[in-house]
């Protein structure tokens, strides 16, 4: 066989083995899913409406599964924080691996991440987060950005935050088992002060009944 003629059998080999791979992947049946499974899920049912969901199921061919197109439909999944799609050619197994978000308040009935998007977990069990109490969820982002201004030790104590405009903040934090202070917060400025003047005043003595601060001027503060 001369040069030109190897040539042509290689690439005829070559070929034949790019259309032989193309059918075995696309269109045989050596590489279909044969299991689907669900990690992360809070529940045996909501694992099933995930994969209701991403549209895949046992007998699919695996190189026609979409990652990437699932992946984004699945985010569409509001309480979903992260999805991946992992796949194993020789196991025929498809695993989709799903996160919670994280609530970290309450809004309008809804659940807010730290970004301040609203989300309703897949089950109904009470979350213990603080409300907020705002007009539109631009507001609610403004209390977040409140909460998370204070040291953990105080927001972690704060039950409900009102946001009546980007000038006017307050709060309720549990002072006991049994009492709750009322915090008139102000704007956002001089917050470093502020909680400096509420450590301050919560310390002492004689402030140990109050119910109501005014903080909105810190150093002029108002306690009942």
């Amino acid at each position: 066989m001369n040069a030109k003629g190897k040539k042509t059998a290689i690439a005829t080999l070559l070929l034949a083995t790019v259309i032989a791979i193309a059918y075995l992947l696309g269109w045989s049946s050596v590489f279909v899913v044969k299991s689907l499974a669900v990690r992360g899920a809070p529940s045996t049912s909501v694992a099933a409406i995930i994969e209701t969901r991403s549209g895949i199921h046992v007998g699919d061919k695996l190189a026609r599964i979409e990652t990437r197109k699932i992946q984004s439909t699945l985010s569409d999944i509001s309480w979903l924080d992260h999805v991946n799609i992992a796949r194993n050619w020789l196991r025929g197994s498809i695993v989709i691996s799903v996160s919670e978000k994280s609530p970290v308040a309450k809004f309008r009935g809804h659940l807010l991440d730290e970004q301040g998007s609203e989300f309703d977990l897949p089950q109904s069990a009470k979350v213990p987060v603080p409300t907020i109490t705002a007009t539109t969820q631009q507001l609610a982002k403004l209390g977040l950005l409140l909460m998370y201004s204070l040291p953990e030790d105080i927001r972690s104590k704060v039950s409900g935050i009102s946001v009546a405009s980007r000038q006017v903040f307050s709060f309720t934090i549990a002072a006991s088992s049994t009492r709750e202070i009322a915090v008139e917060w102000g704007n956002l400025e001089d917050s470093e002060v502020k909680i400096k003047v509420y450590r301050t005043l919560i310390a002492l003595p004689e402030n140990r009944k109050i119910i109501f601060m005014d903080l909105s001027s810190p150093f002029s503060p108002i306690v009942k």
